[in-house]
């Protein structure tokens, strides 16, 4: 696919990168957000909300915290993909997330309608990790 930067991202990187931000939501909404620290590179850093976190330690400590949270019910919902190769090895994506969240008894979840910008990096085994995760809410519909 070509963007207005010239630069293409070939269709087995879209598919990769689509497939690694699918299964980032899938195991968070599953219940193994612990799992989810794998498929980012050892010294990314992931910011929801301006919450920053930093390195592969803190984020598995954030994402094993986030697994263990039995009381809340989520669905990520991923799409308008949007990908610029940077460099050799490195992408450059937006993306539209909606999230579905619901805490303990609330009758309604909570909505939130986000833009993400991340940075994918192609590791040395092959495949395409996080560098950088950055959910920005654009819009919030309190459930209650």
């Amino acid at each position: 696919m070509r963007n207005e930067s010239g630069l293409v991202v070939d269709d087995e990187t879209h598919r990769a990168i689509e497939a690694l931000s699918t299964e980032y939501s899938w195991l968070v909404d599953h219940g193994h957000a612990d799992r989810a620290a794998d498929l980012f590179t050892s010294d990314a850093v992931m910011s929801v909300a301006g919450s920053e976190v930093s390195g592969i330690v803190a984020i598995r400590r954030h994402l094993e915290q986030r697994a263990r949270s039995q009381d809340i019910l989520s669905r990520h919902v991923v799409s308008n993909i949007r990908l610029t190769r940077e460099a050799a090895g490195q992408v450059r994506g937006t993306i539209i997330m909606t999230i579905y969240r619901k805490t303990g008894e609330a009758e309604r979840p909570q909505v939130i309608i986000g833009d993400v910008d991340d940075v994918y990096r192609l590791e040395t085994d092959g495949r395409w990790r996080l560098a950088q995760r950055t959910l920005t809410p654009a819009f919030v519909v309190d459930g209650r």
